[in-house]
């Protein structure tokens, strides 16, 4: 889905597959994970992925950080959690992890906003 209006820009992606927490625990290295909370602060660190192949899975890490540089707010959901990535006034980058109700599978939403005058 995506909205637009002048200025700003939203999109919103979803798939209704087995989430990040049991992604990630088909790698050797995550089969412990339980929590999506902590799946979706791994998904998003650096080299983290379920592949476990040389040059495979880069993990969202190369997504993440080009949709911060360009969005005022984003969200990810699996799970029973969120993480929520905003940018103040001051273009300091704010994130937090809360827990939610539970959503299957994966779902990322941007939300884009032109400085003023911009």
């Amino acid at each position: 889905m995506f909205a637009a209006a002048p200025g700003v820009f939203e999109f919103v992606v979803g798939d209704h597959g087995v989430g990040v927490v049991d992604t990630l625990r088909t790698n050797p290295r995550f089969a412990n994970l339980n929590d999506a909370g902590t799946a979706l602060e791994l998904a998003l660190s650096e080299g983290v992925s379920r592949h476990t192949e040389v040059g495979r899975g880069l993990g969202f890490r190369p997504l993440f950080v080009g949709l911060a540089n360009i969005s005022h707010a984003m969200r990810f959901r699996t799970g029973d959690h969120a993480r929520e990535i905003t940018r103040n006034k001051d273009r300091d980058i704010l994130s937090r992890t809360l827990q939610k109700s539970r959503l299957p599978g994966f779902v990322c939403s941007v939300h884009c906003r032109l400085p003023p005058g911009g």
